[in-house]
């Protein structure tokens, strides 16, 4: 092998590496919520941001311009020339992104500041995507926590993830999903059961309260979180 195959492969060994890194490190983070990215360049994406006072504000990225959604309603903004971040702005409403902030400049009032909600921005993710019911979970496990989700999307698909993405199931569901509870078992070979029950969740005492207390087995071993019904909302 001369000196100029070696060094190619190499550099193709510690890309692999790189990117495994990456990988594993970014994995578990992300099971339950989004990551957060600086927006650049011309791709579509839905991101949904916690703004000051309570209110919060779905973006969804499309090239050079953004679709706000809110309880102001939905706006359409183009991009604008900004010195640093992305700025999408018209003569009513502006907001301009820096990383995983942003501010929300409405005309004649103070700017608001907003930071971005992973955890809103999968649920947000799991209705575009016609998921029915979703619930997420932590178990404490012998090398830490290990993050869980699981969604149903009725007559299409079951998919639960654990195990730091190392479990993924994917079986058919034909059943309804809009009894107050239900106990179903997908599969043959390694059955997953899930059952609800309606009444208030808070995992670990912390974070939001969903209606919904989920009990997963999998393969013989128990999992135990929140989730809800995923409702229809208002369209962009």
């Amino acid at each position: 092998m001369n000196r100029f195959s070696r060094a190619k492969s190499l550099a193709g060994l510690l890309l692999m590496l790189g990117a495994a890194f990456s990988a594993g490190c970014s994995g578990n983070a992300m099971m339950r919520g989004e990551s957060a990215e600086t927006v650049s360049g011309p791709f579509f994406r839905t991101m949904v941001y916690a703004c000051d006072g309570g209110a919060a504000w779905v973006a969804r990225f499309d090239g050079d311009s953004v679709w706000l959604r809110g309880a102001g309603g939905r706006h359409v903004l183009p991009q604008t020339p900004s010195a640093s971040g992305s700025r999408y702005a018209d003569s009513a409403l502006a907001f301009w992104i820096h990383g995983s902030q942003a501010s929300l400049e409405k005309a004649s009032e103070p700017p608001r500041l907003c930071r971005y909600d992973s955890m809103a921005t999968a649920w947000e993710k799991a209705w575009s995507r016609g998921v029915n019911v979703r619930a997420t979970g932590a178990e404490i496990a012998e090398k830490g926590k290990v993050d869980w989700y699981l969604e149903i999307t009725a007559g299409k698909q079951v998919v639960f993830v654990s195990e730091n993405g190392k479990i993924w199931v994917n079986h058919r569901d034909t059943i309804p999903v809009s009894e107050p509870s239900s106990r179903r078992v997908y599969g043959s070979w390694r059955k997953l059961s899930v059952e609800w029950d309606r009444r208030p969740c808070r995992e670990g005492g912390f974070g939001e309260t969903l209606e919904l207390v989920v009990k997963v087995d999998y393969a013989g071993k128990k999992y135990q979180g929140c989730g809800r019904l995923v409702e229809s909302r208002l369209a962009f």
